[in-house]
């Protein structure tokens, strides 16, 4: 992802972090590609699921 305009710092428990780093190199991959992919999987999920409470689907609490 060549597109990268911002920066966010947060914290994670040091051993979620280890266990994670270590699931990306394993799998080459890196923490930006990782969030990032997870914040449009997030909107997304969130995108259908507006969707379908306008379209007469219940909402879920």
């Amino acid at each position: 992802m060549s597109n990268r305009t911002k920066q966010v710092q947060f914290r994670m428990p040091d051993e979620l972090h280890a266990e994670l780093k270590a699931a990306l190199a394993y799998d080459r991959s890196s923490f930006a590609d990782f969030f990032n992919k997870a914040a449009e999987d997030y909107l997304s999920k969130r995108e259908k699921k507006k969707s379908k409470t306008k379209n007469g689907g219940t909402k879920n609490g």
